[in-house]
């Protein structure tokens, strides 16, 4: 189902390159449309779109994962140069690297992309 694959975020998830869909109403048909939140973007805006259900973001998804450069391993792990990242449900996420220096860089939730690739430049994982 369409709706499972989606979730309306939160006012504080919203950051300068969030990426989220916006529904909009043209000739009375609806449709969604691909956005990407900038520094220009109204706050207010947005507010009164989310309270009219009139945005969604995408739950992180494999392929999500994989325009992100990360390589699938097995079901639930992916890998990037000196890095894995495992996936249990709920979107809990580890991530860790891999070689000498082994040891977990992250443990939490990632709901998003946006999160996900956030979290990348954060801790430096360059994508492929």
């Amino acid at each position: 189902m369409e709706t499972d694959k989606y979730y309306t975020p939160e006012i504080e998830e919203f950051h300068v390159g969030f990426e989220y869909e916006n529904q909009h109403d043209r000739h009375h048909i609806f449709n969604w449309e691909d956005k990407v939140f900038k520094k220009s973007s109204k706050l207010s805006k947005i507010k009164q779109k989310l309270l009219e259900n009139k945005i969604r973001v995408a739950y992180l998804d494999k392929e999500n994962i994989e325009s992100l450069g990360w390589i699938q391993r097995d079901y639930d792990t992916y890998d990037i140069e000196g890095y894995a990242l495992e996936l249990n449900n709920e979107y809990h996420t580890y991530i860790y690297q891999t070689g000498p220096h082994n040891g977990t860089v992250f443990k939490g939730i990632i709901k998003n992309k946006s999160e996900l690739k956030r979290l990348m430049q954060q801790l430096k994982i360059q994508n492929a």
